[in-house]
């Protein structure tokens, strides 16, 4: 198992919170209502190439930063690496994942879910997670 610690992403593109994290081949999704929980939910399995979208939109593809040489001397643990992904999200994918995420969680009704924003989106998840 890798340890999975440290953030590294580009200081011009910083991550707002609150994000979700999408694993692929998944259903359910994860919503990190800030960076503390982000590093709590890296202590379990996250598979590379998973995705982070946070609340202005952006979507960020998670990979790992493989070891220098040196580091692997140092017996150093590798870490995830998030960019700025190549094909962002787009709103009614996302409500698709939240649609499929409560339909899994036991709400019903899901069809009936709509959200004209990211920002109603992460409402929603933030309803889900709570109730």
């Amino acid at each position: 198992m890798i340890k999975k610690d440290a953030i590294n992403r580009d200081d011009n593109n910083p991550i707002l919170w609150p994000a979700l994290l999408i694993q692929e081949h998944q259903a359910e999704l994860i919503y990190l209502g800030s960076e503390q929980d982000w590093r709590l939910q890296t202590q379990s399995h996250i598979d590379e190439g998973s995705h982070l979208l946070d609340i202005s939109g952006v979507t960020y593809r998670l990979s790992l930063a493989h070891p220098t040489e040196s580091s692997i001397l140092q017996q150093q643990d590798k870490h995830l690496n998030w960019r700025i992904a190549d094909k962002p999200f787009r709103l009614h994918q996302v409500l698709a994942l939240v649609r499929q995420h409560a339909s899994v969680s036991g709400h019903c009704c899901t069809a009936k879910l709509g959200a004209e924003s990211m920002e109603q989106i992460f409402e929603i998840m933030k309803y889900i997670e709570e109730s």
